[in-house]
């Protein structure tokens, strides 16, 4: 009997991958969205057959088991799942051998989603339950604690016998569901819990085979190498244990009851160091760490019973924080951790060691406070540009209202008129600043390139900021190199490089200071250098002198006017022609040095 074309088929799998009858599980399909479900309602003989097994392997119903526990618990830390469970699908029930979250042992068969993964051949992942129509009346759906994400991987013999899964759910969906290498940890981890199961039942039967040993010592010895193989298999899943531990993108830290940490990973390696001298350390050895979570406490240092393994040692169950530690290479800078610990308990509850998991977050918290200060530029930037454009407004206001209210001779328009002119032409040069800036942030900048003769830009920018040089009475020396140095690019915005970098020494150096312009040619570059004995820089402001916003002490700046974007301007048309710009300071009340290097074209010619 075949079953309609447009049934489901998510059973499929299971019937061609093992000895169950296909008519059991097509009967089985018929009847699996049915409130009162059984793994094989059609053949009593093998679901009799599974639950033997089941049975046979003695776990039911049996005390919690660190082994478990400790699996369980780092399924979910490690997938981040606030439940995870070890679970065993007996007669009309599910039981849990061990769980995070859930709080208790068994649940009715009818309300289980793990009995739907044991159709399955290993995984079984549900994004969202509330778009799964086998879930649709689960009242642990519909309900509380209302699951949305399920993810189960077998529990299966070495005859392929499913006994249960190892499950993580989330009461939020993941619509992304696991990542490659989150399968790969669930699919590890429920190897070493069946394993464990393996190692339980291995560990019974040999109990009897040795009451029995006179009389069978052939059950024996096939008892002994089967223990021996489930220890190898043991050992095995241990070293993928640590491979998995060594590859997680988390620090991770085991330590015993005593606080000395007996593993560590990579990742904490890479983050921690190892210290020259100490192998044990523990809350009392040299930890350095500081609090940085934004409270009251924020840059104080822990106390050595703040450290969450101290804490975890305690009995706190999940203390969490966020930190800024050194590690033990003092030329390693420091490092912004999310700190969060456990305690691992043994069978009857005591406390033997704690695990602790922290995540590097340096680099986006690093990334928040570059943000917060780009806004803040961003602000002291437009509160100086709603000044900078107010203030011509009022000399051209001033000028308008005299020229509407009296009548003066043709000599005193003429006067008022330039005001107006020279006004206005302040703000277009705002404005055209602004625009320029916009387009090559943007990308919208063309450059008109041709074979430019470098002497000829430099005279030109020269022209241009002489008034603001005389006005200050600057002493401006050119030297330039004795070869025709040619370039290739846009004169235009080659002029206005130089024109932006002569104009901010001279707004930056006191009256009658000294400015120099050195133009010395390379075999493949040229380099053309602005030194003036001006106010300086210091090392903080140098660092950002070309980005867009930065400014540094305003007082003489502010009293020419200007938007402060010229370094900024002039860093982007130099990129575009292919060059860089740098600026160097001995500190502030030194003078600065702005330096140009653009690619050279032709053949260097002597002159004269």
């Amino acid at each position: 009997m075949m079953p309609p074309p447009s049934f489901p088929s998510w059973c499929d799998g299971w019937t061609a991958r093992s000895r169950w009858p296909m008519t059991a599980c097509w009967r089985l399909r018929e009847r699996s969205f049915a409130r009162h479900w059984s793994i094989v309602d059609a053949d009593q003989y093998d679901e009799t057959e599974r639950l033997a097994v089941l049975d046979s392997y003695d776990i039911l119903d049996t005390p919690a088991e660190q082994a478990f526990d400790d699996v369980v618990k780092l399924a979910s830390q490690l997938l981040d799942a606030p439940i995870a469970a070890v679970n065993l699908i007996a007669k009309n029930r599910q039981w849990f051998k061990s769980e995070v979250g859930l709080g208790t042992r068994e649940m009715p068969l009818d309300d289980s989603i793990c009995k739907f993964a044991l159709l399955e051949d290993q995984l079984m992942i549900v994004p969202d339950t509330r778009e799964d129509a086998r879930f649709a009346r689960n009242p642990l759906v519909t309900g509380e604690p209302r699951l949305r994400f399920y993810a189960g991987q077998l529990l299966k013999t070495k005859a392929g016998i499913p006994l249960g899964t190892l499950c993580v759910l989330d009461v939020e969906p993941r619509p992304e569901g696991l990542t490659q290498q989150q399968q790969f940890v669930l699919a590890t981890l429920a190897q070493q819990i069946m394993s464990q199961i393996e190692l339980r039942k291995v560990v019974k039967d040999q109990a009897v085979l040795i009451a029995r040993q006179a009389q069978v010592q052939g059950e024996l010895r096939e008892s002994q190498r089967r223990a021996l193989e489930v220890s190898r298999q043991a050992e095995a899943e241990r070293r993928r244990t640590d491979a998995l531990l060594e590859a997680a993108p988390v620090g991770i830290v085991i330590a015993d009851a005593n606080g000395a940490i007996v593993k560590m990973n990579a990742e904490n390696r890479r983050m921690l160091g190892l210290h020259p001298e100490a192998t044990d350390l523990g809350p009392g050895q040299p930890w350095r760490g500081w609090w940085a979570d934004g409270s009251v406490r924020h840059g104080q240092p822990l106390a050595p019973h703040e450290w969450s393994l101290a804490r975890a040692l305690l009995g706190e169950e999940s203390p969490r924080q966020v930190i800024e530690i050194a590690p033990f290479d003092a030329a390693t800078p420091r490092r912004t951790v999310l700190n969060s610990g456990r305690p691992v308990r043994d069978e009857i509850g005591a406390i033997i060691g704690a695990v602790i998991a922290q995540m590097d977050i340096t680099d986006r918290i690093d990334a928040e406070s570059a943000l917060r200060m780009a806004d803040q530029k961003k602000d002291e930037f437009l509160a100086m540009l709603a000044h900078e454009l107010r203030n011509p407004l009022a000399p051209i206001m001033s000028a308008a209202a005299i020229l509407s209210n009296f009548h003066f001779d043709e000599g005193v328009v003429r006067r008022t008129g330039a005001i107006i002119a020279r006004q206005a032409g302040h703000m277009t040069s705002l404005i055209n600043d602004l625009l320029d800036v916009s387009r090559v942030t943007r990308g919208k900048v063309q450059l008109d390139t041709a074979e430019l003769n470098i002497r000829d830009v430099i005279a030109d920018a020269i022209e241009q900021v002489r008034p603001l040089v005389t006005r200050h009475q600057h002493h401006l020396d050119v030297l330039l190199a004795p070869v025709q140095v040619m370039v290739r690019g846009d004169r235009k915005r080659l002029v206005q490089v130089f024109a932006n970098l002569l104009g901010n020494a001279a707004k930056y150096t006191p009256d009658g200071g000294r400015i120099e312009l050195l133009l010395e040619a390379q075999a493949r570059t040229l380099t053309v250098s602005i030194r003036d004995n001006g106010v300086g820089m210091s090392s903080e402001l140098i660092d950002s002198a070309f980005d867009l916003f930065s400014q540094g002490v305003q007082g003489l700046d502010r009293s020419q006017g200007g938007l402060g974007i010229g370094l900024a301007l002039a860093r982007s048309l130099v990129q575009l022609h292919g060059g860089v710009v740098s600026a160097k300071s001995d500190g502030v009340g030194m003078g600065c040095q702005l330096e140009v290097t653009l690619p050279r074209v032709g053949a260097a010619m002597c002159v004269g």
